[in-house]
This record gives C-alpha cells, sequence and structure tokens, in this order.
C-alpha cells in the first residue's frame, strides 16, 4: 500500500511561499448539450424539468417538436407510474426544412431548451423550459417572419388494453399459472375534456384501484393501510395560450405571430372527481398567467442560477501532452498469467520482445517469417527472453518505456484453452493492457477501453508469431497474427477530465428535474423514460422502490449542497412507512422496533409478487416467501446513516430529534430484539443474507458495519440530545456486535461478506459495505488493508449501473483505479439514445440514476472526504495527480469548502466558516 501523505492546511500558506486565496469564481465551463440536426424520434430526446414535472424534448425532422411530459406522483390505476401525455407543436411554415442550419441546445444555466433555425428568409428560435416555481410548461416561439402554432394533443391511453408487459413490482404481477386471485392487467383510457373555450385538458382518473387492498389484504396490512393511495386519483394536463383558438378537443391553433406563447399546466390530486380536477387545474392556470412571463422567467433563471452556485466541480488535464497510448499504471509485466497469477497460459511462449519504437509493417513481416521462436529477435530490442519461465515476470523494462511507441512481439504456442500472454493491467480492470488467447483459440488484445481480436484464429500445437504495435504518431494500435495485421484501432482522443466534468454536470441536472417531487427519483428510469415496445409508460422493474437502488441517487446530495432534493426521500422512508413498518415488525415477528424491506411499494407494502400469494393467515412464516431479500434489512441501518449525516450537515435540530433518533431507536431495537446472544453474550444475526448476493449467513458485513457505524453515531452525539435510557441502550447493544467480518486469502486477511457465508446468488460486494457506505475501513485508517485485500480478491467486478467499485476505489485512496473505472462509467451511456448522460439500460433501465448517482459521488470523493466519526475533513484523497480541479463543495457542521488543487497541490482555498479550516486535511498524491 502507497504510504499517504497528510498535510494541515494551515501550514500550506508557508508551503507554497504565499498566502492562499479564494478559489476564482466558478467561470461555468459550458456544459450544455448541443446537437446540430433533428432527432428521428424520442430516443433522440433531452431531458428539461423543474423537480416535479418532466419533459423529454426533440425535434422531428419535418420539423415538428414534441414533448413526452411526466409527473412524479402520476400513478395510474394499476400502481404504475405513469406518463402523463403527448404533445406535438407544429409550425407553419416548418421550422426545420433539408439545407436549414439547426441547433438545439440544452441550456444548463437557465434550465432551458432552446432550438434555432436559420434559412435566408426565415429565422426561428424556439425555447422550451418548465417552470422552476410553478407547475407549467412554457414553449416560447420568435420569428423574423410570422408563425403559425399549432398544439396537438396525442394520446395512446385511448382504450382499455391488457397489459402483456409485466414487471417484478407491478402490483399484479404473477408468474405461474397456479395464482388465483392476480387478476388480469388493463389500461384504462385518458379522457379529453370536450367543449372547452380555447383550451385543450386531458386527464386520467383511476375509477378502479386493482392491487392495493388485495396486497395488503395478502401481507396481513389491512387494518393499517385504510386509505387507498391510488383509488380516485387524476392528472392531467391543460394546453393554453393568451391568443389560442380551439380547433377540436385536442388541437389549440395561435395564429401566424412573430412572437407567441404556449402553456401546459399540469396537476394531480387524490381523491378528486374529474370535475374537482377540471376547476383547481383551471385555477391554477389563471393564477400562473396573472404572473407577468417576464417574472415568471425571472423567477425561474433566478433559481437555476441558485442551484448552480451552490456547488460545483470542474475538472482539467493537468498534462496537456497528447494522451498515452497505453495506460499507465504501476504493475509489472506479466508473461503467461495476470498480475494475480491466475488465469494462467496453457501452451508455449518462445520468445517475447520489447521494441522501443513502432516497427514497420514489413520488418513485423520478417520477423513472422523468420521462425526463429526461439532465438533472440533481431530488432533493436529493449528487452528480448526465450522460452521465459511462465507466471513470471518480463523484466529490463519500467512503466514509463511503455507510454510512447513502441512494439511487442512473441512467438507462442497455444493450448486449447483461454490464458494470458502478456499482462499489464489490473484484473477486471482498463489501466493497462494484457494480451490473451480469449476465448480459447482465439487471439484478443485490451488496451485501456480499447479491445482488439481475432476469433478461431491459433491452431494448438502450432508456433504463431504475434505482435502489436503502438503508434504514437498516427495514435494507431494494431495487433498482427503471423506478419499480417488482423485488427487496429485508433486511440480516441477525448478529454477524459472534460468528459467526467460535464457528466457531472448533466447528472446533476437530470436530479435537480426529478428531485423536488411527491416521491422519491425512480432509479429505473427517472422522469425520462422513452417508449419500449411501443409503450411510453414501460420501465423494466416496474413501479416499486428497491431501497439498495433507490438511494444511489441521492447519495451526492450532501456534497453538492441539494438538501432540498433529499427531502422525497425522507418523507417516504422515513415518515409515510414508518410507522407501517413498526406495525408490520410486531405482526409479522411479535416484537418491537422496525425492519424496513428491501422492496416497497410507495405506500410501504411489499411487492405483491415477492411476499408471495399464500394469505397471511394461512401462513406459519410471515415474512415474505421471495429469498432474495427476506432477510436482507440493511435499509433502516443505511436510512439512519444517511439521515445522521443529513445532520451533520445541515445541523437542524428539529430534524434529529422529530426524525431521526425515533426512527433510530426503533431499526436498533428491532435487530436487538429479534437476534438471541450466544454464550460470549455476542448478537447472532442468523437467518441472514448479505444484500441479494450471499443468501445463507451469520453476521452479513452490511447489517454489522451499519450497525457498529450509526451506534458510534449516535452515541458521538451532544450529551443533551440523547436521554440516558436511549444512551445506555445503545452502549448495551454495541457491546454485543460481533466484529466487522474477515475472511483469510492465503496469508492476507480481508473483509468478508459475513462471519459464514454460503448460497451465492447475485454479483455485489457486500464485504466493502464496511468501504462505503458506512466508512469503517478507508484510505486513513489502520484497518485499510483489509479493505485493499477485498477489493482485490472481490468475487465480482464492473464498473456500470448499481455497482460500486468505484466507490470502494475512491474511498480506498486508489488514484489511478478510480480514475480508470470513472472514465469508463462516464463512456458507457445507451448507445440507442443521443443524450449523453442517459445512461443504460445496464441492470435496470434507461435513463440509469443508479450509474449516474455513483459516478456522481465517486467524483466528489476524489476531491473531498469528511469522516462522519470526527471533524476531519479529507481534501484530494482519491484525484489523479494529472488532474486539476477547482470546486465548490459542502461539508459537516454548515461547511462550505471552495478550492482549486493544480498539479496535486493545493493552490487556492476558502473555508466558511473559517474555524473549520483547522479540520481539513490535505492528502499528497
Amino acid at each position: 500500500m502507497t504510504k499517504k501523505l497528510f498535510s494541515l492546511l494551515p501550514c500550506l500558506p508557508l508551503i507554497l511561499g504565499g498566502t492562499l486565496s479564494a478559489a476564482p469564481d466558478q467561470n461555468t465551463p459550458n456544459y450544455d448539450v448541443v446537437w446540430d440536426s433533428p432527432s428521428a424520434n424520442a430516443s433522440g430526446s433531452m431531458p428539461i424539468g423543474n423537480g416535479d414535472i418532466g419533459a423529454n424534448v426533440w425535434v422531428e425532422p419535418n420539423g415538428d417538436l414534441l414533448l413526452y411530459i411526466s409527473k412524479s406522483d402520476a400513478w395510474g390505476d394499476n400502481g404504475r407510474l405513469l406518463k402523463v401525455g403527448k404533445i406535438r407543436v407544429t409550425c407553419d411554415p416548418a421550422i426545420f426544412k433539408p439545407g436549414d442550419t439547426f441547433n438545439q441546445r440544452l441550456d444548463l444555466q437557465q434550465g432551458c431548451i432552446t432550438i434555432t433555425s436559420n434559412r435566408p428568409e426565415q429565422q426561428t428560435k424556439l425555447s422550451v423550459w418548465i417552470d422552476a416555481n410553478n407547475p407549467n410548461i412554457q414553449i416560447e416561439q420568435n420569428s423574423s417572419q410570422p408563425l403559425k402554432m399549432t398544439a396537438k394533443l396525442e394520446l395512446w391511453r385511448t382504450e382499455k388494453k391488457a397489459y402483456p408487459l409485466g414487471q417484478v413490482s407491478d402490483l399484479q404481477e404473477k408468474r405461474s399459472q397456479k395464482n388465483k386471485l392476480a387478476k388480469e392487467v388493463i389500461i384504462e383510457p385518458d379522457t379529453i375534456v370536450p367543449g372547452l373555450t380555447n383550451q385543450v385538458a386531458w386527464y386520467h382518473h383511476n375509477l378502479k384501484s386493482d392491487g392495493f387492498e388485495m396486497s395488503n389484504r395478502l401481507q396481513g396490512l389491512s387494518e393499517y393501510l385504510k386509505e387507498d393511495p391510488i383509488l380516485h386519483r387524476t392528472f392531467g394536463g391543460l394546453i393554453t395560450s393568451p391568443d389560442g383558438k380551439r380547433v377540436n378537443d385536442t388541437t389549440l391553433v395561435i395564429p401566424p405571430k412573430t412572437n407567441s406563447q404556449l402553456s401546459v399546466t399540469l396537476l394531480t390530486q387524490q381523491p378528486s372527481t374529474p370535475k374537482q380536477w377540471l376547476g383547481k387545474i383551471q385555477g391554477m392556470a389563471q393564477d400562473i398567467q396573472k404572473l407577468t412571463l417576464d417574472q415568471r422567467k425571472k423567477d425561474h433563471l433566478t433559481w437555476w442560477s441558485s442551484f448552480w452556485s451552490r456547488s460545483w466541480i470542474h475538472l482539467a488535464t493537468a498534462d496537456t501532452s497528447p494522451k498515452r497510448l497505453s495506460p499507465v499504471n504501476q504493475h509489472p509485466v506479466k508473461l503467461g498469467a495476470d498480475q494475480a497469477g491466475h488465469n494462467r497460459f496453457d501452451g508455449k511462449v518462445g520468445r517475447v520482445s520489447l521494441i522501443p519504437h513502432a516497427l514497420p509493417e514489413d520488418q513485423i513481416r520478417q520477423l513472422a517469417a523468420a521462425k526463429q521462436h526461439t532465438q533472440r529477435a533481431q530488432a533493436k530490442a529493449l528487452v528480448s527472453v526465450t522460452n521465459p519461465p511462465l507466471g513470471g515476470t518480463l523484466e529490463g523494462i519500467s512503466n514509463k518505456e511503455l507510454t510512447g511507441s513502441f512494439t511487442l512481439e512473441t512467438w507462442i504456442q497455444a493450448g486449447a484453452g483461454t490464458g494470458r500472454i502478456i499482462d499489464n493491467i489490473t484484473p477486471g480492470g482498463s489501466d493497462g493492457f494484457l494480451l490473451d488467447t480469449y476465448p480459447g483459440k482465439s487471439l484478443r488484445l485490451i488496451n485501456g477501453n480499447s479491445i482488439l481480436k481475432q476469433k478461431d484464429c491459433l491452431t494448438p500445437g502450432t508456433w504463431h508469431h504475434i505482435a502489436v504495435r503502438f503508434d504514437e504518431k498516427n495514435a494507431e494500435i494494431a495487433l498482427y497474427l503471423d506478419g499480417k495485421q488482423v485488427d487496429q484501432a485508433t486511440l480516441e482522443q477525448t478529454n477524459d477530465a472534460r468528459l467526467v466534468s460535464q457528466s457531472y454536470a448533466l447528472q446533476r441536472f437530470i436530479d435537480a428535474c426529478a428531485g423536488r417531487g411527491k416521491h422519491p427519483i425512480k432509479f429505473n428510469g427517472s422522469l425520462f423514460t422513452v417508449p419500449f415496445k411501443g409503450d411510453p409508460d414501460y420501465r423494466r422493474w416496474g413501479p416499486g422502490f428497491w431501497w439498495q437502488n433507490t438511494r444511489l441517487p441521492y447519495l451526492s446530495m450532501y456534497a453538492s449542497g441539494d438538501f432540498d432534493l433529499l427531502q422525497p426521500l425522507f418523507k417516504m422512508y422515513a415518515e409515510d412507512c414508518f410507522q407501517l413498518n413498526k406495525f408490520r415488525t410486531q405482526k409479522y415477528l411479535g416484537h418491537g422496533g422496525a425492519f424496513f424491506s428491501e422492496c416497497t411499494y410507495f405506500w410501504g407494502a411489499t411487492f405483491t409478487q415477492t411476499y408471495g400469494w399464500q394469505p397471511f393467515e394461512e401462513r406459519k412464516d410471515k415474512l415474505q416467501e421471495s429469498g432474495w431479500h427476506k432477510w436482507e434489512w440493511v435499509a433502516g441501518p443505511e436510512l439512519v446513516f444517511m439521515m445522521l449525516d443529513y445532520f451533520d450537515h445541515t445541523q437542524d435540530d428539529e430534524f434529529l430529534k422529530q426524525k431521526i433518533l425515533p426512527l433510530a431507536y426503533e431499526v436498533v431495537q428491532f435487530f436487538d430484539q429479534h437476534y438471541e446472544t450466544n454464550k460470549q453474550g455476542e448478537l447472532v444475526m442468523h437467518p441472514s443474507m448479505a444484500c441479494e448476493t450471499w443468501w445463507d449467513c451469520t453476521n452479513p458485513m452490511p447489517e454489522v458495519a451499519g450497525l457498529h457505524a450509526i451506534t458510534q453515531r449516535l452515541l458521538s452525539l451532544p450529551t443533551n440530545t440523547l436521554n440516558n435510557e436511549h444512551r445506555a441502550f445503545y452502549r448495551k447493544f454495541q457491546s454485543k456486535l460481533a466484529p466487522l467480518p474477515i475472511r483469510q486469502i492465503g496469508e492476507k486477511s480481508a473483509l468478508a461478506p459475513a462471519t459464514r457465508f454460503a448460497s451465492k446468488r447475485n454479483v455485489e460486494n457486500p464485504e466493502l459495505y464496511a468501504v462505503f457506505p458506512f466508512r469503517l475501513c478507508s484510505f486513513e485508517k489502520g484497518n485499510a488493508a483489509l479493505g485493499l485485500n477485498a477489493l482485490q480478491h472481490r468475487w465480482d467486478k464492473g464498473t456500470s449501473g448499481w455497482r460500486q467499485d468505484n466507490l470502494f476505489m475512491t474511498y480506498l485512496g486508489l488514484r489511478e483505479e478510480s480514475r480508470d473505472y470513472l472514465v469508463k462509467r462516464c463512456k458507457n451511456y445507451d448507445k440507442s439514445c443521443r443524450f449523453p448522460a442517459f445512461w443504460g439500460p445496464n441492470y435496470d433501465w434507461t435513463p440509469d440514476q443508479d450509474h449516474g448517482g455513483v459516478m456522481m459521488k465517486a467524483v466528489q470523493s476524489m476531491i473531498m472526504q469528511p469522516d462522519p466519526y470526527s471533524r476531519k475533513i479529507f481534501l484530494n484523497p482519491a484525484l489523479p495527480a494529472d488532474w486539476n480541479c477547482t470546486f465548490k463543495l459542502h461539508a459537516p457542521y454548515n461547511t462550505i469548502i471552495e478550492g482549486s488543487i493544480h498539479k496535486g497541490k493545493m493552490k487556492h482555498l476558502k473555508v466558511t466558516p473559517e474555524s473549520r479550516r483547522k479540520d481539513i486535511l490535505f492528502v499528497d498524491a
């Protein structure tokens, strides 16, 4: 492990030879997304929103502007989160024709999409924004010539229809024909309001509620859950314009003008009748129209300006030289095995050589034609070894010699299986290169994020000449077999630091567009899903909330200062579902406390399919039938941990007393009463599971680490916060907890998924929950080696979706590995979509909010890591040394830190309040 050097920032002025000044003004780089052509369909849309209302916006090749509209509380009668509607805006003359100059820009700073087109006789601009302070979508048109606008409502829920695309969390989801309780899912149509004067209105009214009562009756919750949150819910929209004329019930026309406006007001009411809903939304639209457009726009821009000024992160490459052809790392060049000694080559290696320049192709052909597989290379090789021992290291070279132009050449006699030939990469990573025979009898080169390959090209038992040519001048990598080029790649000359900065800004924008509604952000698409198989309402995994997925978009909101966006999460879990969880714990298990299910609907019941279709009264075991989350109870400790983070940052005493302390007591009490102690007085958590991955556990790491973490933090609260009874309870409970689980890997100790673990079913890494989220093991602590060994030997690796490898790396201080995984994550957007931050589908759905949430938290934790168990704040713990950074971030105790890091050194710093400067430690790269 590399030794970490900490420097106290009060000493930095002496080191730098001057006084630290405040960070420069943010001077926000332009991260706007700009397109120069229309899009074919909704997959080519941009997102826009105001926190509760969202829209996918695009322009079709015929010049029509289209919007798919969403709302955070548009729950249909089957408990699915539905789109509200679709609107088409047609201009006459069309705003775009072939040959016109076209520009569509997502203006992040203004929370607005602008579309401009130019032709000699006409210049047109459309602006689309969703009022940050009112439930209203605004479309403005400005043109050099009068232009007619037609707004037409296009609905797809027009008749009753059976729904075949059921998902696991749908209320009526069933996987067996034996189930007699589940009904066929029927989609009810929307209603268009007839005969309005110069207005177009539509709504979806839940006349029925299929599944709510049934699921509660199955789960024994009917006596608690009395009020149906689905029944009589009404949601929809109203289209108006100061100059609009109704053509029919779906169409509004604005006569030709050089300037015109179109408004769409949205409303959800529950309970409500259609008549009540219509009266309410018309009154809302009138109230909004009483405000001048200029004032509303000014207030809208003020909100977005305030949002972007809360915090920022801007990254830039310190080294402006051309990007290396092969990523640099500290690994040796291994022969015949990977860096861990695995994936061994089952053939023979006759010779391997490193030549310190890009060999011309004719010389590569000569080497292959010579058939001298056990003689040293004739070219001027830096190193050339014959009959090398496999599993060893290619000596005589340094990694610096692998950064420019060079050629690797070797003779091999392949076996029938897969194995490494040459390896200079972290297993599972992309921070170097490897040459192997994957799959068997094939040839593959991985270099960074590039993969070159040739399938079924090797004959076992036959000597083959292989060469890899790294050509810095032409930024090319080529793979040769027996003197012939079989594959090549041109190095992608992207600015990785800027890519990460833009990805961070775009995801934060998406969070702001969907994070101030009535319900938490949906991890599987947020408000911005696009149609799948003709269904605009489809999202994989359905309407339910999985805690492990739902929390991930929220982890970055503390450091960004977006505390308002956290409220829907806390409201649902810590308020709306809290008392139900206490009730359920007592009824199911016969003791006190509260357990939080991994899988829940927004009102608190467990997914119908997960709980099972056998009625509660007929069961001996009252818990859910599905083994996927049966004993997974980390949601409670983790929710308490996140709420304590909120208190630490805001110092909101009322939130602490009214929300955190009551919930924390019930969460800890659940574990205390549910599990027994052994003869040594240690709490034995069995049966239990470690996330979804290990199904048969004793003392799983997530729960053990989580309970250690929250009891430690609760006991560190001021003495006047906890009463003596609760303080004594936490002390006693803490003394009963098992230590963090450890396993042996050879002679090394590493964090383990549980004290005992078996039956692996998924690909999470629960052993590393001690690193993140609970930070009981991290780079600056004495037990960091336990985390590093667990990371190195984790069963599963990945850098997409809900995988937290990025965060484990940053909290263990691994700079190059963190950069490698982060850049790869930022490049992994859904290529069927046009918007570069529509991640996915990965494990879940597009746009994947877990993917973006992990990315944002990883960027922040490269730069700043507050210690939840002290007042310390670590700066620069995992930022690559060749990345510069300007930032403004929020830390505990109402602390704001603005600064810039240049070539691994702190150049500017402003700490508010100044008294917190003494708690900041700078980590030398």
